[in-house]
Order: C-alpha cells, then structure tokens, then sequence
C-alpha cells in the first residue's frame, strides 16, 4: 500500500469524490510506467556506443591512440636518438631539401628530394606505383622520366611500392622485408648484415627509421650513390655552404660532424612526429562521438568485429611488427629491372629461413584515399569504378591469391579463412568508407616547411 493510501485510509474526513480522485491516479500509475520504471528498461546501444564496447574488447579507446606530435617524450623513439626539438626541425628540411641531390647520373642535381617520393599530398607515399627520383620530372601521377632517351639504368625507380613516413614510428624494423634496423629480430639475422649492401648499416645498431633514413642518402643518390658502411660517419661539407645549416647541425648536433649518419637521425626524427592525429577516427576516439559518419561507424564496426581486420592492423598507427604472406602479385616495372628472387621473398628473401618466404611487412592504413596503388608491388590500382582501396579490400575479404608464385602453404590462415565469411555490398562500401574518410588527416601539409635553408624550391610532387 502506498504512503497515500495510508493517509487517506487513516484520515477521517475524506469526501467520496476524493476517493473517486484516489482510484483515478493508482488506476493510470498503473498503465503508464513511472519514469524510474522506464530507466530501468535498457535502450538500444547508439553505433559510436557499440564501436566503444569493440574497441574496449580489443585493447581500449586508448591502445588505438596517436599521441600529440609536439609532445615529443610521448612519441616512440630509439634510445640512440632521443628526439629534440633541433633535430625535428633539422630533419623537416633535410627531408625536403633538394640541395642533397647532388650524385644525379643524368645531370639533375638539385631535382628530387625524400619529398618527391612521399609527399603529403599521397599521405607520405608516392602517387606514382614505380616511384622515380633522379630521372624524373612532374608532379604527381603525371611524373615521368625527363626523356625517351633516358637509360633506364640511370634511372632511381625502385622495383617495390614507396611506403608511408606516416606513422613510422610505430614500427622497430622497417622496408617491406623489414631489413632496415640493427634492432629486435633482426639481430637473429647478423650474419646477414654486408657491409656492401643497404643492410649493412644495420650495424649502426640503430632501430629501422634511423637506419632506413642512413640508408636512403645513398640509395637515392642524396649524399652518396653507394652502400659501403664506412661511409656513414665520414664528415660531409655538402651543406657548409649554407650558414643557416651549419648552425641547425649545430644546435641539433653540437659535438658531431655534419655526416651521413647525423642526417639520416635528423631525417628520423622528424619522420617520427608526421602522425595523422587530425582523421576523424583520432577524434572519435578523443571524445568526439559525432567524428564518424553513420557508414564510416558501420564500417568501423566491422573492421574491429565481423571483418577481423584488427587481427593484423592494430595498435595507434594500424599496422603490426609481423610479416604476412598475402599472395599479392609483385611489381610489373616501367623501368628497370625486375623484382628479383630475394625481392619477390619478402621476409624470408631478408632472413634466408623458408617459412618467411613470401611474407611482407603490415602497413599503416592512414591516408590511404589519395594512394593511387596499394600492395607491396602496386598491384591494387585505382580506376574510375574502383578506388585502390576498394580493390584491395575485396580482396582481402575474398581471401583467394593472385599471385601463383606464392604456395598456398604460405598463405596466412587470417586470410584464407575469408572466404568462410559472407559480406553484403554495403558492408563491403561501409569498410571503405571507414578506411579512406574515417583514417584520413586531412591537414597533412602542416608537416611541410615553407622554404628551405638553401632557398632551392621545394619539390614535393603534390599536384
């Protein structure tokens, strides 16, 4: 019984029509639920609701979060180069600095940079799907080499897809293979490590952004046109010209040489803070539930649930340490040679050891929209009715290789076991949705200086 119909129970002086008024309020309290009744039926999760519930059962809003780029303590980073201030600032104009292109063989110093083959325009990759630096000309996916008559030999046109800076810090070792790095698992590998070759500077004992950075200066004829390890520490004068240089190095750097190596740990550090901290995903998972679209939700939902991409592309930047054989086709060249046997091999072309054959490195998946081409050999390209990412996505989800070469031994079973899985089409546009608007920074030029310290122009081959 109710406190008032104890009261009007016990109250002498109640008037019958009081009593008909009694009966009506219990009577409708009845039918129409108080409000604490209806709270306690549980309503219907929102889509940003259910993607938090997916993201805590995979690791946390926060296990997927990029830290502030200006935070530098924050950020992933070897302990042999600790970043600083001077040195990003430094590595931000060394990475777009034409002035380093001074070994052409086709009488093009000054024509390319590390920008003309990841640029900000491509989220950090290239446009292109065989990248040219010394050799080429225009901007883009227009570039091209200078002339018919150019000798592909003297060509710089690697044989693999140019990978993103974006995120790189996210990974210890790096390059499809993952050679690139005296670190981790690598060192199982020391033996392999020639001093004559790109791996030899694994001997630096740096990890793979630091040595890919050494590396690059003379793989595309920035500073060297070798790969002989000695050549790493030797002082360089290239820069003295410029004072405004000297005193960067030397507030950067003020007991070494200006050398290769010093460099390649500026390169690296400033490639370590070009994080995509501006893409709608980044804000929804700072707070910002209303970031996403209804079907980039939807899509997110099924990239961290149904589809299982977050089995393989996880942590802040999406990718993951591991190698994976996939069955995608390598490059059919433009110029140059061929991918050859240890190319084609990935890991275990590296590694010598049978099981890592075929197998290549998880890449970051942020500002994939403007990519033109995806796989490791540009296999997956954009066309009017398909972008790259659609296309490559299909096939994951398909889970059947292209790529003959590759024994379906090797397969990874995370994608084979595809086909067992049906997708609608609007699942299948939901996924791309999520990955070409949900992970794209739309502001990436910020990472981009205004002029460089030599006053060369600055060429980034945005379009």
């Amino acid at each position: 019984m109710s406190l008032l119909s104890l009261r009007l129970f016990h109250t002498p002086h109640v008037s019958l029509s009081s009593l008909a008024l009694w009966t009506s309020l219990t009577t409708l309290s009845a039918c129409h639920p108080t409000p604490a009744a209806l709270s306690s039926t549980p309503k219907p999760a929102t889509a940003a609701e259910s993607l938090i519930t997916l993201l805590a059962e995979t690791g946390g809003s926060s296990h997927y979060l990029l830290p502030n780029p200006q935070d530098l303590a924050s950020l992933p980073q070897s302990a042999e180069n600790p970043l600083t201030p001077e040195k990003v600032r430094l590595g931000k104009m060394l990475f777009h600095e034409t002035a380093l292109s001074f070994v052409s063989k086709n009488d093009r110093n000054g024509s390319w940079s590390c920008a003309s083959c990841h640029f900000s325009a491509a989220g950090f990759q290239d446009q292109r799907v065989q990248s040219i630096a010394d050799g080429g000309s225009g901007d883009g996916s227009s570039r091209h080499i200078l002339t018919e008559t150019t000798p592909h030999s003297h060509l710089d046109a690697p044989n693999l897809r140019s990978p993103s800076i974006l995120n790189l810090g996210y990974q210890h070792n790096v390059l499809w293979n993952g050679m690139s790095g005296g670190v981790g698992d690598n060192l199982n590998y020391l033996t392999r490590w020639d001093k004559t070759k790109p791996h030899g500077f694994n001997h630096l004992k740096l990890d793979g952004v630091e040595t890919q950075a050494v590396i690059a200066l003379g793989a595309h004829r920035q500073t060297h046109d070798h790969m002989l390890y000695e050549s790493a520490t030797e002082p360089l004068s290239v820069l003295n010209e410029y004072p405004e240089y000297r005193l960067l190095f030397a507030m950067a750097f003020p007991d070494r040489d200006i050398s290769r190596e010093t460099m390649g740990l500026a390169i690296a550090a400033y490639e370590r803070t070009v994080l995509s901290t501006q893409a709608p995903f980044q804000r929804f998972l700072n707070g910002d539930t209303a970031a996403l679209s209804t079907e980039e939700l939807q899509g997110a939902q099924l990239f961290f649930g149904k589809a299982g991409c977050v089995t393989c592309h996880t942590g802040p930047a999406l990718n993951q340490e591991n190698y994976y054989a996939l069955g995608f086709k390598d490059m059919e060249v433009e110029f140059g040679p061929a991918p050859d046997a240890a190319t084609r091999k990935g890991r275990g072309g590296f590694t010598g050891v049978k099981a890592d054959e075929y197998k290549f490195k998880v890449p970051q998946l942020y500002n994939l929209k403007n990519a033109t081409s995806l796989g490791h050999g540009g296999s997956f390209q954009s066309q009017d009715e398909q972008s790259a990412v659609e296309q490559i996505i299909r096939y994951k989800l398909k889970g059947q290789s292209e790529n003959p070469e590759v024994p379906l031994t090797q397969l990874a079973p995370e994608f084979t076991q595809m086909t067992q899985v049906p997708f609608t089409e609007d699942e299948i546009h939901a996924l791309v949705r999520f990955i070409e608007n949900g992970l794209y920074d739309p502001n990436l030029s910020r990472y981009e200086p205004t002029q460089l310290p030599s006053g060369q122009r600055i060429i980034n081959n945005d379009p």
